[in-house]
């Protein structure tokens, strides 16, 4: 039955460590359904064991979303409508977007050189990058945390949030969800940063259309990086920064994204308000 109250701030924090849970739970169910396989004679291949897992992840996944559907009183129709999409604002966020991965692949070294990872962490993230199928690596990095997290984060807790709290103070919360399911220092700030530039772009346009491709875009640029230009998880010993113009480029992509976005939502808010 859905509830008008739901999701409230307690909800969303128990969503999330649900969400968490049944994630890691995704994993050992199938760890122990490969180790049962093997007992009986059944030894699986990588890419096999790989294929479960996805399966795994996506009945969690899809589980949630059901369950979310039944629960919330969101209008789910918001989550991909397209009246406020055109050219322009897909152009811009663009522009907003590049800028800002350009600026956070910058503080990702920073914060790496700082506190480098474990090498256990970076060897599991080696691994995901690098299946031996590109159609796996794509579901698990890319396609499935693009859709599912967004329409989760963007869709159900911020526009859920948003129902009984300021647009602020949802994107901040639900940002700050997203920065700390990822359950690591390393990806928390990027997340939580990023989390803050889809969930304005949400609120503005009601829609997740573009914060899944914002998602997408970055997910498939640290896979591509990672899987054919061999770049390192983990930061050189040599402390080196990014040029200094790759800096600045990012940050004045960041600033007319931005500004123009701001903009253009401001006129369009007007031109409402006289009509």
């Amino acid at each position: 039955m859905q509830n008008k109250d739901y999701p409230s701030i307690k909800n969303v924090i128990h969503l999330c460590l649900a969400f968490t849970g049944l994630h890691l739970l995704s994993g050992i169910l199938t760890e122990v359904l490969l180790y049962g396989l093997s007992v009986t004679g059944i030894v699986l291949s990588e890419t096999m064991g790989n294929i479960v897992f996805i399966l795994c992840l996506m009945t969690v996944y899809i589980l949630m979303i059901k369950y979310l559907i039944k629960k919330s009183y969101v209008k789910k129709v918001h989550f991909f409508q397209w009246q406020k999409l055109n050219p322009t604002v897909i152009f811009l966020f663009l522009v907003l977007f590049s800028g800002a991965t350009l600026v956070f692949s910058e503080i990702n070294y920073l914060l790496y050189f700082i506190l480098p990872m474990p090498s256990f962490l970076v060897d599991i993230f080696n691994q995901a990058f690098t299946l031996d199928s590109l159609l796996l690596s794509l579901l698990l990095i890319v396609i499935i945390p693009a859709v599912c997290e967004e329409i989760l984060f963007r869709g159900f807790i911020l526009f859920g949030l948003k129902r009984h709290y300021s647009p602020h103070k949802s994107i901040f919360i639900s940002s700050l969800l997203f920065g700390l399911v990822h359950l690591n220092p390393w990806q928390f700030l990027t997340a939580f940063l990023l989390g803050l530039i889809f969930g304005w772009i949400a609120v503005k346009t009601e829609s997740i259309i573009l914060p899944i491709l914002g998602h997408t875009l970055n997910n498939l640029m640290a896979l591509i990086s990672v899987r054919y230009f061999a770049m390192e998880i983990n930061p050189p010993d040599q402390f080196e920064l990014q040029p200094f113009w790759l800096d600045l480029t990012g940050i004045l992509l960041c600033i007319l994204g931005f500004y123009f976005l701001h903009q253009y939502f401001k006129n369009v808010s007007v031109k409402k308000e006289i009509l």
